[in-house]
């Protein structure tokens, strides 16, 4: 009988496997949070911009539109997803695949909305 051992970080909970750590979970749940408002302001601005000029009422929304692309925060989302749901077995959790320069990008949007 021949056993197979499992060399990336798998975590158990009590309903299943995850292919995170909880505080690391926690983490990915702030950062889609502040994606999820990147993008929100993002599309305002892109609505505010869209109008006719006499048909704006007030100052331009602001937004790090600069920092957060819709590709970026769908990444996010489906490794943020992948994270919570939890699966039967260690054999079947799949890591997740993160952009490297995120923890850089998460910083400016907490320096952003803590403004």
């Amino acid at each position: 009988m021949t056993t197979t051992t499992i060399t990336r970080p798998v975590f158990e909970s009590k309903w299943g496997f995850h292919p995170c750590s909880r505080e690391d979970c926690l983490k990915l749940k702030e950062t889609h949070r502040l994606l999820l408002q990147a993008c929100r302001d993002a599309m305002r601005n892109i609505r505010w911009n869209n109008k006719d000029p006499h048909n704006r009422k007030g100052p331009e929304p602001k937004g790090p539109s600069h920092l957060v692309g819709k590709n970026l925060y769908l990444q996010v989302l489906r490794e943020y997803q992948k994270a919570r749901r939890p699966v039967s077995t260690a054999y079947d959790v799949e890591p997740l695949s993160l952009p490297q320069n995120l923890d850089n990008i998460v910083s400016a949007l907490k320096e952003f909305y803590t403004k």
